[in-house]
């Protein structure tokens, strides 16, 4: 915790110094600034070279990388426009000016990083969450979780979320249950990705017929190449029959419903999904009559893992963090979008604020 204030406090004065020589400080000439910036850049240009495999290496090619990507591109034409009477009038430019700050902040990896660490621990802090417990059913909330190869290639790659399906896998081999439910739904996009007749693809008269594959079958697959049978699979009866391809928490929340009669009376389910939305989906299940059991994944903090500190997300920071980047824009987009999810689905009565 000392370590942590102490590192807060330096960044603000260094933030401090900045703001008061680049905008209070009238006496300096613009020619310095340029002189001190071409300085600077060479310096650093010169230590990398000198020790390409180190850190700082890593941080000035982020850097200059920066000015190459759409992104920073974007972050510089706005910069110069809002800049171009000078700091000093930066916030007479309005919209353009707000633009540049939030595209600037929330593109920030170090921003990104705290917002979902903010999420993740609420994840591994809810109750149940380290309970190893048998449970009825393990329910994987998969979509988005694998992608298509390739037309006509029999081959299934897993996304950055790939990591649930191997946790799934992990949470049966362990014993905590004899059966994995898969939620995911088809793939709309797409179009011309056809499976041969099976088992999967039917009509509600029962007559097999010819459908776009699930992403829940080829999930399937992938765990049963992990080593859980194929009798241990369960796709949702519901989610087949509609061809689903919208796939939100409470559709899945309804559909493992449907697998338990209707009625789960309390039944104790292990809910595999990411560590973002985990608080969310445990509320959906419960809703419908579930007692949830947290297993999040897909995480992008890390475990402190200082004996003496309780385990909990963290991650340290590093000079990369502070460069603006399409992976801080993407992180910060899905927290932001998770918190609006949130909203809709309390105001449509799906969740309750409180964990009874």
């Amino acid at each position: 915790m000392f370590e942590t204030l102490t590192f807060i406090l330096i960044w603000l004065f260094i933030g401090w110094l900045l703001w008061y020589f680049l905008f209070q400080v009238k006496f300096i000439p613009v020619a310095y600034y340029t002189g001190f910036g071409i300085v600077t850049i060479a310096a650093l240009l010169t230590i990398a070279f000198m020790n390409p495999g180190g850190r700082t290496s890593e941080s000035v090619g982020s850097l200059l990388s920066l000015l190459l990507t759409p992104l920073g591109l974007s972050l510089l034409l706005l910069s110069r426009w809002v800049l171009r009477e000078g700091p000093g009038k930066f916030t007479a430019n309005g919209v353009a000016a707000w633009a540049f700050s939030v595209l600037l902040l929330f593109s920030t990896p170090a921003i990104g990083f705290l917002l979902a660490g903010q999420l993740e621990r609420e994840a591994v802090s809810m109750q149940g969450y380290g309970d190893r417990g048998s449970v009825e059913a393990i329910v994987l909330l998969g979509n988005g979780t694998t992608r298509v190869a390739g037309i006509g290639q029999q081959r299934i790659e897993l996304t950055e979320s790939g990591d649930r399906i191997t946790l799934a896998a992990q949470l049966y081999r362990a014993g905590r249950a004899n059966r994995i439910i898969v939620s995911a739904g088809f793939r709309p996009e797409l179009n011309a990705y056809w499976r041969p007749v099976s088992s999967d693809c039917r009509n509600p008269d029962g007559t097999a017929t010819r459908c776009r594959a699930a992403e829940s079958s080829d999930i399937s697959v992938l765990l049963q190449e992990m080593g859980v049978p194929a009798s241990a699979i369960v796709i949702p009866r519901s989610e087949i029959a509609q061809k689903r391809e919208v796939v939100n928490v409470r559709n899945s929340a309804l559909d493992v419903r449907d697998e338990f009669g209707s009625n789960p009376q309390g039944a104790r389910i292990a809910l595999v999904t990411s560590a973002i939305e985990m608080r969310r989906s445990t509320l959906a299940f419960e809703s419908v009559g579930f007692r949830v059991v947290p297993q999040p994944a897909d995480f992008y903090t890390l475990p402190y893992d200082a004996p003496d500190i309780t385990p909990i997300p963290w991650r340290y920071f590093s000079i990369p963090d502070l460069i603006p980047n399409s992976e801080g824009l993407t992180i910060s987009t899905k927290v932001v979008t998770e918190y609006l999810q949130s909203v809709f689905y309390f105001l449509r009565g799906w969740i309750s604020p409180f964990r009874l």
